[in-house]
């Protein structure tokens, strides 16, 4: 670890016990909170932990001081919004670690390329088609993907001034 991440480190935990002893008027559940608040702050403006593992950190740290249980903590990230998202968006990603978003623009370019309003045509009955067998979100996810494929191939391939 180099200097300026344990002067950041050092200065995260150094906040959060000045405001867990400052806030000595508060009852404890209130106190430890407030420190978690200031933990979560901190650690978020000085990026001392990705982001990511300050949000699980936070988590995972009410339950652990008695501020909340477990269910109430971890409920918020699995509702069924977050995790129709979270679904989508790993779908996307598999789709594109398999190069499937490559092939289907190659087959939609093969056979609409002869101009741009086609193409989009082929798009939305793409999506459309997507649709009927995935859930939306999840077919504007592979879309977004694939529609980026397709200008990037079709503006490379064809030497347009204006693809849109």
């Amino acid at each position: 670890m180099n200097f300026k991440k344990m002067v950041k480190l050092v200065s995260v935990i150094a906040s959060v016990l000045v405001a867990y002893y400052l806030a000595f008027s508060l009852e404890e559940s209130m106190r430890l909170t407030f420190s978690l608040l200031i933990l979560a702050s901190a650690l978020w403006v000085t990026e001392t932990l990705p982001l990511g593992v300050t949000g699980f950190v936070i988590a995972f740290a009410q339950p652990l001081l008695g501020i909340k249980s477990f269910e109430e903590t971890l409920t918020p990230f699995f509702s069924p919004t977050v995790v129709l998202l979270l679904g989508s968006f790993l779908l996307a990603i598999a789709f594109e670690k398999h190069d499937l978003d490559e092939v289907l623009t190659y087959l939609i370019i093969k056979r609409l390329s002869d101009n741009a309003k086609n193409l989009v045509l082929g798009l939305m009955f793409t999506t459309a088609f997507l649709s009927m067998w995935i859930s939306n979100t999840a077919s504007a996810a592979l879309m977004t993907t694939l529609a980026l494929n397709l200008t990037i191939m079709e503006t490379r391939d064809k030497d347009k001034e204006n693809f849109f």
